[in-house]
């Protein structure tokens, strides 16, 4: 293989591996707006008159239905999905995400984490037949 030739295929590799990474930040941009959409109707929730009630202040804000934390095993899942573009059983979920690098220290492994993410989330994950799923059509945030 010559010199160009090697150049030519590192070349491509790198620009594979960053229209990747685009199409992650793009999944990451569209969840924030989602995110910050909820903060904003949350915000216009608030009443500004009456006697202030004393609630728990909670770590994480509270997601609407349909919302996913960026990192989360259901939004991994997502990912998965997304990237075959068709069905799959859960044990081929449980198993794409090991081999992206998805670790837990849960005695049954990943498989059983999976299946109740599925079955779990049915606003974005439909069960076509037995252990086999695919996505549901994504809806856009409003802003």
């Amino acid at each position: 293989m010559s010199n160009n030739a090697a150049r030519r295929e590192i070349l491509g590799e790198l620009i594979e591996a960053s229209g990747k990474r685009l199409a992650e930040l793009e999944n990451s941009v569209t969840f924030e707006q989602r995110y910050l959409a909820d903060l904003k109707e949350r915000h216009g929730n608030i009443s500004t008159t009456g006697p202030v009630k004393r609630r728990i202040i909670r770590t994480k804000p509270i997601l609407t239905k349909g919302s996913i934390e960026p990192g989360s095993l259901t939004d991994q899942i997502v990912g998965v999905l997304k990237d075959s573009g068709e069905t799959m059983r859960a044990s081929n979920i449980a198993r794409e995400l090991t081999k992206r690098g998805a670790t837990t220290t849960a005695k049954g492994g990943m498989l059983p984490m999976v299946i109740s993410s599925l079955s779990r989330r049915k606003n974005l994950f439909h069960k076509v037949a037995r252990g086999q799923y695919k996505l549901i059509q994504s809806r856009e945030p409003t802003n």
